[in-house]
């Protein structure tokens, strides 16, 4: 049996080269454009009439009905579109590891074709390459594709992968990453920017031919992308990372992008859509001009003839804009000779107010006729109108620097990676009221995230602007009366609780102070701290106490003082390491003497006792402070301060208990003689 079959791959090897026609494709190499042979078994040489074949023509053997088994050689580069489709007898296919490209419908319809092995080199997979290929079960492609093309693997075809054991493909949305080259987590009018999108399967079983599917849901948003991008092979357990290139045109507005992205599986068994918000702001123009220069002498005080002597310009973008493919020429009078430096220099890029140094070194020979030498810097940037040419008129003997100056380029040129954040609901559709101006109300806003000596507070930045922002559209604060402190050092900590002391005093004036960040419990009384973010937990006499924040809000002598904190009061080993070990907790320790509280005064805590205040991965917020927006969102803020305590009371344990095993309740502190509990946040008494 053995020697039959040897016999029979023997006369497959020695087909007649009659049987293939062939096209020319120069420099020695060739394609098959069709076959007219009947074997059922045919190895597709390596050379034919002296010509390499690196190519299989389309349609080439379209249709054969005769092939059930073929091997290529190596040295084959490509199968083209329809190459083998409708094959219907074949059921080997044996590919080259030189082979780079499979184009679409290479295998349509082959549909006894029980598995294929792409070799390593397969950059591009066309679409529909094995669609309908129903007989389908096994495939092994590599990590290598490039190029995926849409339906490349069989839509309906038996399962491939094992009974009962199914991959589960999902869009890790609280990884996404966005790299833009301002580093401000924001796509600007004119950018490029990458989008980092992980998909894992944390199925049993290998995906293939997935999908990433992008879409854009804000209408008009003057942004472009790949709306499609293959992914080849998903194996179980693993995580895949996709770069998605964004694109923004010059006349991108400001606001959100919505995207959605989903995971397309040939079976059915795609992820679910998750949908990105993007912040987008408009192009902003740079402006790229010599903004000083100075002339020295080599040693010598006076500019003349046959003496060298140095030109330093600063060459600067003075806009927020980056400048693009800036180029910079110095153009001067012939017979003027440059001894050290480059005529034309270029910058791939300037940041906004980045600076960059151009230094010549140059002679005025004896023959050069004239006292003055005019000098012009010629400046472009890739939107040819963004950049100032600049001229000056030197003088010989007139009095220079003996010197030059020592330059350094200024600004930074680096862009850093972001991590992109899905909106909360309670960031989406933030309610607007009208504004309140007869209202004496106040609102001093801090959110502490970047500590420098200690570890972040996960989302306080977007707990702040989000509050701000309902501050401003839902309770009517006119921004004016709004001061948000991002990050506060504890000098901006003094200055937000002075600015608030002194409107307090304005008649029928109310207050707000809301602070999210870290604060700190003296060991000895366990009373609290907050912590700003140049402080360290040590250093007590430079933080700020609740009981002096309590006491300052009261000097004030405003009619109503709400604070409202979702602060982490777990503090710092000596080592500076947290006291909580575990990931992602936040713990509240007392916040205040209720005994001492001022009747005008009421506090909302994000915990009680020693519970830990934790936050909503999902949500990008801390619970308390999602809970907090969420109640202000449904009632549009006509919520009194009492409805506002029992809602918090009973809300914020029920949505912990949702997030895991533990018990978070708010505290609410008042002075017993508190008159103020039915009034409203927005609107009017009950």
């Amino acid at each position: 049996m053995k020697s039959f079959s040897f016999v029979i791959l023997f006369f497959a090897f020695v087909v007649s080269a009659s049987a293939f026609s062939l096209r020319d494709l120069g420099d020695g190499a060739a394609e098959i454009s069709a076959y007219s042979g009947g074997e059922s078994t045919l190895a597709v040489p390596a050379t034919l009439d002296g010509k390499r074949i690196t190519r299989i023509g389309s349609g080439a053997f379209f249709g054969n009905a005769n092939l059930q088994s073929i091997s290529l050689a190596e040295g084959i580069e490509e199968i083209a579109p329809l190459a083998f489709a409708h094959c219907g007898n074949l059921a080997r296919v044996s590919l080259p590891r030189s082979l780079k490209k499979i184009g679409s419908r290479a295998f349509f319809a082959c549909e006894k074709l029980p598995e294929i092995e792409l070799p390593e080199s397969t950059q591009v997979l066309g679409e529909e390459a094995f669609a309908f290929c129903s007989a389908l079960e096994k495939i092994s492609a590599p990590k290598t594709i490039e190029n995926l093309g849409e339906n490349a693997f069989p839509l309906t075809s038996p399962a491939l992968f094992p009974p009962s054991k199914f991959p589960a493909i999902e869009i890790e949305s609280a990884a996404v990453e966005l790299l833009d080259p301002s580093g401000e987590c924001a796509i600007d009018g004119a950018e490029i920017c990458t989008l980092r999108v992980p998909v894992s399967n944390t199925g049993e079983a290998d995906a293939y031919g997935c999908r990433l599917k992008m879409a854009l849901k804000t209408p008009d948003a003057e942004l472009a992308f790949p709306a499609s991008l293959g992914i080849p092979k998903i194996s179980a357990g693993e995580k895949v990372l996709l770069e998605i290139p964004v694109s923004a045109s010059r006349a991108l507005a400001a606001g959100t992008a919505e995207f959605s992205l989903y995971v397309e599986e040939p079976n059915g068994l795609g992820s679910e859509e998750k949908i990105l918000a993007l912040e987008t702001r408009p192009f902003v123009a740079p402006a790229v001009k010599i903004v000083d220069f100075v002339v020295s002498g080599q040693g010598d005080s006076v500019l003349k003839k046959n003496a060298p002597f140095d030109l330093q310009l600063f060459l600067q973008n003075t806009t927020a804009g980056t400048a693009e493919e800036v180029s910079v020429a110095l153009e001067l009078p012939n017979g003027i000779l440059v001894l050290d430096g480059k005529q034309t220099q270029k910058f791939p890029s300037l940041r906004g107010g980045e600076a960059q140094p151009l230094e010549f070194s140059l002679l005025v020979p004896r023959r050069y006729r004239g006292e003055e030498i005019p000098v012009r810097v010629k400046i472009s940037e890739k939107y040819g109108e963004f950049a100032e040419n600049w001229e000056t008129t030197l003088r010989l003997n007139s009095s220079v620097a003996t010197a030059k100056t020592t330059l350094a380029p200024t600004g930074t040129a680096n862009a850093q990676i972001a991590t992109a954040s899905f909106r909360s609901e309670v960031d989406k559709e933030i309610p607007v009221n009208p504004e309140t101006p007869a209202r004496n109300i106040f609102v001093a806003i801090v959110a502490n995230e970047k500590y420098r000596y200690v570890a972040p507070v996960n989302f306080a930045e977007n707990d702040g602007q989000i509050f701000r922002e309902y501050c401003r559209k839902t309770l009517g604060v006119p921004e004016k009366q709004i001061r948000f402190f991002k990050n506060a050092t504890v000098g901006d900590m003094n200055l937000a609780l002075n600015w608030l002391e002194t409107r307090g005093k304005l008649p029928d004036a109310e207050l707000i102070f809301y602070y999210s960040g870290h604060g700190v419990p003296n060991d000895s009384d366990r009373t609290a701290y907050l912590l700003p973010v140049d402080g360290e937990p040590s250093g007590l006499g430079f933080l700020r106490s609740l009981d002096d924040v309590y006491a300052q809000l009261a000097r004030s002598r405003a009619k109503i003082a709400a604070v409202f904190l979702d602060a982490c009061f777990s503090g710092m080993r000596r080592d500076n390491a947290p006291l909580v070990s575990a990931k992602g907790v936040r713990r509240a320790a007392s916040s205040g003497d209720i005994s001492r509280l001022p009747s005008n005064l009421v506090v909302f805590t994000a915990a009680s006792g020693d519970q830990t205040a934790h936050f909503a991965n999902a949500e990008k917020h801390g619970l308390f402070t999602y809970v907090l927006l969420k109640k202000l969102k449904e009632t549009r803020g006509n919520v009194s301060f009492a409805e506002l305590a029992e809602y918090l009371r009973e809300a914020v344990p029920e949505q912990s208990l949702k997030l895991g095993d533990f018990e978070q309740t708010p505290s609410v502190l008042a002075h017993d003689d508190f008159p103020h509990w039915d009034e409203k946040l927005y609107g009017t008494e009950k």
